[in-house]
């Protein structure tokens, strides 16, 4: 008796990318059905579904993902950690291009890259489209006597964020499918623009404010458009600290919400229990400086 081939896609679908690359030596239909741009996209759906994240991908200081991006010296490159494919996407004066982000664009299918560079007291934005394999220029959208504090724009939804500054200090978002800026206050923070960074916490968009060293506070944009659209949702003391000085960001919560893990110091990884308000063991065995990026595994082709 053979298993009707729809029933074979489902059961497909619910299988760890590693497991379903093996199943495409399986046979040739297996193999077909599985290059699929529709199979990788049904797949998908269902990991982020089913999974709170699949990990945390812990790489070097000049890498991104979900995808991962990487500024090499002719441009970017675009890895699949789990495929172990990859894009080279050329672009001119990529060593003068002082920030990127890499998102989905929903509305068109489409993965995008974004970078942008100032000079002549003017900003330059870029983006880049997987479908178009090309670069579009975008005019005016930035201006010129705008700085950003970070070079890599977080991704929350379809929109990448950057904290930034002329006259204030702002939170300057970068929506993929409009492909405009939008840009909105700051929480009430008494700190200085060098102690904040900003994170994606469960698919919204977090703020960590290190406050002289005494205690860190954690926000939530919590309702975009609102006059006020920050809520804190905890504090942490330093007494409990532990072995680092200070909180870089907030990195991701546990599925119960009752854990946190945190970055300190830029150095290491620590959970922090809610409950408890304590941390717990430090994360073993990763590298001296590093960036940290919530990642779930696809079958997304970059090639």
């Amino acid at each position: 008796m053979s298993i009707p081939c729809d029933l074979i896609e489902k059961i497909l679908q619910l299988l760890p990318v590693k497991y379903v690359l093996r199943a495409r030596c399986v046979s040739k239909e297996w193999c077909s059905l599985i290059d699929t741009k529709a199979f990788a996209k049904n797949h998908f759906k269902r990991a982020i579904k089913r999974f709170h994240i699949t990990g945390v991908l812990i790489c070097g200081v000049k890498n991104f993902s979900r995808l991962i991006s990487r500024v090499v010296k002719d441009g970017f490159v675009m890895l699949n950690p789990a495929t172990r494919k990859f894009r080279d996407i050329h672009c001119e004066n990529s060593q003068k291009v002082w920030c990127y982000g890499f998102g989905y664009d929903r509305s068109t299918d489409d993965y995008k890259v974004v970078k942008i560079r100032w000079f002549e007291h003017r900003g330059e934005v870029e983006v880049y489209g997987f479908r178009s394999n090309s670069w579009k220029r975008l005019q005016d959208i930035i201006a010129g006597d705008c700085s950003f504090l970070s070079s890599r724009g977080i991704l929350v939804s379809d929109s990448l964020y950057w904290i930034g500054f002329d006259d204030t200090c702002l939170v300057y978002g970068f929506d993929l499918g409009f492909e405009e800026f939008r840009k909105f206050p700051l929480p009430e923070l008494n700190v200085k623009w060098y102690s904040i960074c900003l994170s994606n916490l469960d698919g919204q968009l977090c703020i960590t404010d290190n406050y002289r060293g005494s205690h860190t506070n954690v926000w939530i944009l919590n309702n975009f458009g609102a006059e006020n659209p920050w809520r804190k949702v905890y504090t942490v003391e330093k007494p409990d600290y532990g072995s680092f000085r200070y909180i870089v960001k907030v990195v991701a919560a546990s599925e119960s919400g009752d854990d946190v893990l945190f970055e300190g110091d830029r150095t290491k990884l620590f959970w922090y229990n809610l409950g408890e308000k304590a941390f717990m063991d430090d994360v073993q065995g990763i590298p001296a400086r590093f960036n940290t990026l919530l990642y779930t595994e696809s079958l997304v082709q970059v090639s």
